[in-house]
């Protein structure tokens, strides 16, 4: 008997409920009746009864919210059947993060394209997000854009030092962020990661080019095309509905090559 989390919930919000899912495999368990109990700081909250059958592979599902925002210990434990040796793997262990405030992103843009615009108002449709843009439309031109209508209004000026990326959880660059940052301001976005921990997402390839340079490249970008490469989804990606649904349905040497 094993059991281990399928869903990842970095962030959620006061009062949102927040499906906490598992899969459990139930070797040798044939027409078992399973107990499996949630708790929340170890304290058991609620239980579930499920049927094996004949099937070794069992979904369980909690629906959960909190009242105040913090960071919240959740278990979801399949208690010992009879005949068990060790329970050690009878426990998966997730974390949810509760806010009462938007997340804070913010889209830096030099050289923009379909995509980036296709992006930027995706990401404002969530609900969780409140997204900050800077777009390089002309040599002479960046555009401040705001997705949240009750701060249209406020300045948004270009960052200049890692103090003025401090509002954000997340930076996203597309392409040619030098002819917007300079130097001096991706040298600032370097020290908001090296110093606060901030996350950067490059969501173009390479951000910027001519001299600027910065270890903060995750990789080094090539021209060269990779082949029979294989997509298969992680524990993070089963969160969400159709890689769960791709994952469930098919068998990863089955999946197409690319």
């Amino acid at each position: 008997m094993s059991i281990r989390a399928t869903t990842f919930h970095p962030y959620t919000f006061r009062k949102q409920v927040t499906n906490l899912q598992a899969t459990i495999r139930a070797l040798g368990c044939q027409n078992e009746t399973l107990i499996v109990d949630l708790l929340r700081e170890g304290e058991q909250v609620t239980q579930k009864r499920i049927e094996t059958g004949t099937q070794p592979y069992h979904d369980v599902e909690f629906a959960v919210n909190e009242e105040d925002p913090g960071q919240f210990e959740y278990s979801i434990r399949v208690r010992q059947v009879t005949g068990e040796v060790s329970v050690e793997n009878n426990m998966a262990v997730t974390y949810l993060n509760v806010l009462d405030e938007k997340i804070k992103a913010l889209l830096i843009e030099g050289d923009p394209y379909w995509d980036t615009t296709f992006l930027r108002r995706s990401l404002a449709r969530n609900d969780k997000l409140d997204v900050d843009a800077l777009v390089r439309f002309t040599p002479n031109r960046t555009r401040a854009i705001r997705s949240n209508e009750n701060r249209k209004d406020e300045p948004l000026d270009t960052p200049t030092t890692a103090k003025d990326f401090s509002p954000y959880r997340v930076v996203i660059l597309g392409k040619s962020v030098e002819t917007v940052l300079g130097e001096g301001g991706i040298a600032a976005l370097e020290e908001w990661v090296d110093k606060e921990a901030g996350v950067v997402i490059f969501s173009r390839g390479r951000a910027w080019g001519g001299t600027a340079k910065s270890d903060l490249e995750p990789i080094d970008w090539s021209a060269d095309q990779t082949s029979a490469s294989r997509v298969e989804v992680t524990q993070q990606g089963l969160s969400m509905a159709p890689f769960r649904m791709l994952h469930s349905r098919s068998d990863a040497a089955e999946l197409p090559l690319f």
